[in-house]
């Protein structure tokens, strides 16, 4: 009599974490186009982004977190926030 060992549940599943894993950064959205030569700078408030605008000028790519007039102490990051701060 012979008998057949089927793999635990958990073991079929490996493969297809890995092609889930070796599929997913495609599914990535698009990055904005910016120049090669430019610097990212991410600033917080508004009175650091006109600091930073003043020094960087042209040279640099500048995100502000919070917008004029907003609370610090009520600032929440958005997922957008996070990725220019990576991107940063």
């Amino acid at each position: 009599m012979q008998t057949h060992i089927h793999p635990p549940g958990s073991a079929r599943l490996i493969p297809l974490l890995l092609i889930l894993l070796l599929t997913l950064p495609a599914c990535r959205a698009p990055q904005p186009a910016t120049n090669p030569d430019t610097l990212n700078v991410v600033a917080t408030s508004t009175l650091v982004a006109d600091v930073v605008r003043q020094v960087g000028g042209d040279a640099i790519n500048l995100t502000t977190l919070m917008p004029i007039g907003s609370d610090p102490h009520n600032y929440q990051p958005v997922p957008q926030d996070i990725s220019a701060v990576a991107r940063a």
